[in-house]
């Protein structure tokens, strides 16, 4: 069975044979990029894609049912159009095991399927690149997967074109990295793993754009930009706005709210940051935030750290972040820094204490250290990363250091800031994780 031409979605079919789903594939990448592109680049990288040359007009009228379309990410890299991923999803489509089923939204029964439509069936991972533009995500491939990264919302996709890919052990290069920018906060939090003081000192903003260039090279994602306390630092619109500029999406941890921010940074935030996270006191102090996020226009979550309270405060907390629709994310108790001299307060935290609450997060110490928690609670593996240092490194542009997480006990790798390149970034991200 195959289909004619380059429109697909006027009525339902079958695809199997190589022709025709080459000519699909064809279809999608030209409407995926001839907006942004043009018809006469879009038909050179197409092109190149099938290996033969294709004229403009043999291909100016592919169609896919727009509930079909499919945006193609940009390289994390170049931060240009993947052709890697698209040529990757070329081989997987000419498959013989691989077929298309297709149709269109007016409601008609997809006889054509016949047999077909009782085999098993996907709802291809990708139609999750149907929903926005593919320019928003960026990916890079690791061993067999591909790691998609969409900058509007912060979701992450893992998948892999392969039959039987191997585990993903660890990402080729980090997703994500923690940067300390400053070792300077008034808070003087008893617990506080960072040991920041006021009398903490501000890393130079030629060393973080430094920094930030290197992290933008070897495709990171995001930046989640912590001290001491980054909203003080002098720099820190600018920061923001850097790390934008190299298409890094970037968040931050405070313990200010945002009616006490300055002009400068709450502009900042609004236009350049993904989110941000403030560290909770109380239940109290949820509705506020909440209210906060809806007359700014932020995106802000609520961060909470586990077994600096006393245990019956995580379930008013929980309770109040799911009542006014605010995200929450559990932290482990790090006990270094002043943590080591503070009393970790004994918790209770159960399944159901978990499982009553709305959006919920958990960084990797609460995994350590609530494990147990988390598999009777039935939490899938999928959503559940454990380890430090698989898809994301700690970089102190205050103190020239990288580390596998912000709260290891490891020896710190040594580096002067600013002459931190991304051959130095690869060595540290090789050896952290020995």
């Amino acid at each position: 069975p195959g289909h004619m031409g380059y429109e697909f979605g006027w009525e339902c079919f079958v695809l199997s044979d190589p022709g025709p789903k080459m000519d699909y594939f064809i279809a999608q990448v030209y409407q995926a990029i001839v907006k942004e592109m043009g018809e006469d680049l879009a038909a050179v990288i197409i092109s190149e894609l099938v290996g033969k040359k294709m004229e403009v007009e043999e291909i100016e009228g592919a169609y896919v049912d727009h509930q079909s379309h499919l945006g193609f990410p940009r390289d994390a890299y170049t931060k240009r159009l993947s052709t890697a991923f698209i040529k990757d999803f070329r081989d997987y489509l000419q498959r013989p095991d691989i077929m298309v089923l297709g149709g269109n939204d007016n409601g008609d029964d997809p006889d054509e399927w016949g047999e077909h439509k009782t085999r098993d069936t996907i709802d291809w991972e990708l139609r999750m690149l149907g929903e926005v533009d593919g320019s928003n995500y960026l990916a890079k491939k690791s061993g067999h997967w591909w790691t998609l990264f969409n900058q509007v919302t912060g979701a992450k996709l893992r998948l892999s074109f392969d039959k039987k890919p191997n585990e993903l052990l660890r990402s080729a290069t980090p997703e994500l990295v923690d940067l300390k920018i400053t070792n300077y906060c008034p808070a003087n939090c008893a617990f506080c793993y960072q040991d920041s003081t006021i009398a903490g000192n501000h890393a130079d903003y030629e060393t973080i754009e430094t920094y930030l260039e290197v992290l933008s090279a070897r495709g990171v994602f995001e930046i989640a930009i912590g001290g001491g306390e980054p909203t003080l630092h002098p720099d820190f619109p600018a920061i923001l706005k850097r790390a934008r500029e190299l298409d890094i999406i970037p968040n931050f941890t405070t313990f200010i709210r945002p009616d006490k921010w300055s002009h400068e940074v709450l502009r900042a935030v609004r236009e350049y940051a993904g989110s941000y996270a403030l560290s909770l006191d109380n239940h109290y102090d949820v509705k506020n935030i909440a209210g906060l996020n809806d007359a700014f226009g932020l995106r802000g979550v609520a961060h909470f750290v586990v077994g600096a309270h006393y245990s019956d405060k995580i379930s008013y907390v929980i309770e109040e972040c799911k009542e006014h629709g605010l995200p929450l994310t559990l932290l482990g108790f790090k006990n270094v820094g002043r943590g080591a001299d503070f009393e970790e307060k004994e918790q209770d935290i159960t399944p159901k204490i978990l499982l009553s609450a709305g959006r919920l997060s958990v960084d990797t110490a609460f995994v350590e250290q609530y494990k147990d928690v988390l598999d009777a609670a039935e939490i899938p593996d999928i959503l559940v990363v454990e380890g430090e240092g698989r898809f994301s490194m700690y970089l102190d542009a205050v103190e020239g250091t990288a580390a596998i997480s912000s709260y290891h006990d490891a020896p710190l790798i040594e580096y002067v800031p600013n002459i931190w390149s991304a051959k130095k970034l690869d060595e540290a991200w090789g050896r952290i994780y020995q």
